[in-house]
């Protein structure tokens, strides 16, 4: 099974998305795969993800929340397709497509080699990479966060990265100046960044790489992904995320009742012409 996301705003137009094997993280912020400018959108909304023809739904602390089939999320549920995904003034679906070639995601955004980045190993943010210039990244579980972190065990702010003219420092940005940073499995307040360094948080690992290292982005990615959606499939597995199912108590064939004739219609006519 492949997906499809669609996205209808509060005017009837309809957007169409790729959803692939792995995480996709909807948003209004510039580093999601799905980007919604809509202002009652959080900058980093909620995320979906797929695996073995399962769907995850999880709300990344958004100021309006996330709701499905009108009932909103308070924790990560499976959802199923027909599902009414319910997003600021935006009513998401996700539909089979067996039009896209299916795979592990790759990396979406274009490499410039001349910058140093960091790149996410574990969570929603596990094998993206951000670029780190002269103005510095912060990184917290705080929506403003340059990389944010959605985990409530993380600080709101935990760490930043500056430059001082000639190099790149990761600095704790804890009250508590003996909250020390976990870098290379060592406890450090700053410290100058080197290509390979390894920041961690709980089971978050963040590379810094270095500008024109030979990292290799597309094996870190899919290996990265990989690791994810394998915790997923235990999680699954061990039934430790509940269904909608079991939240609103329809059944699978009476999902689609949930939502107007019109709008199927209009899905099917957007993509007959």
């Amino acid at each position: 099974m492949s997906l499809k996301l669609i996205i209808e705003n509060d005017l009837g137009e309809l957007a169409v998305f790729p959803c692939p094997i792995g995480i996709t993280t909807v948003g209004r912020a510039n580093d999601n795969d799905v980007i919604v400018t809509d202002r009652n959108i959080s900058r980093h909304h909620f995320t979906i993800r797929f695996v073995d023809n399962r769907i995850v739904l999880s709300d990344l602390g958004s100021y309006n929340g996330t709701y499905v089939n009108d009932t909103e999320l308070s924790e990560p549920v499976e959802i199923f397709v027909g599902d009414v995904i319910i997003a600021g003034d935006n009513n998401i679906f996700l539909e089979n497509d067996d039009s896209i070639q299916q795979g592990t995601s790759a990396v979406r955004k274009s490499i410039e080699p001349e910058y140093p980045y960091l790149f996410v190993k574990g969570g929603n943010l596990s094998g993206k990479a951000f670029k780190v210039d002269k103005d510095g990244v912060t990184i917290g579980s705080h929506p403003s966060s340059d990389i944010y972190l959605y985990n409530m065990a993380v600080p709101e702010f935990h760490s930043e990265i500056i430059y001082d003219g000639r190099m790149f420092f990761i600095c704790s940005m804890a009250n508590d100046k003996k909250e020390f940073l976990d870098l290379n499995g060592m406890n450090v307040e700053s410290v100058n960044l080197v290509n390979g360094d390894i920041l961690k948080i709980g089971n978050i690992e963040i590379l810094f790489i270095a500008a024109s290292s030979d990292f290799d982005f597309k094996f870190n990615v899919v290996y990265a992904i990989d690791g994810e959606i394998e915790k997923l499939r235990k999680e699954l597995k061990a039934q430790k995320i509940k269904s909608i199912r079991e939240e609103d108590g329809f059944e699978i064939t009476d999902v689609t009742k949930k939502t107007s004739e019109g709008f199927f219609s209009k899905i099917k006519g957007s993509f007959s012409k």
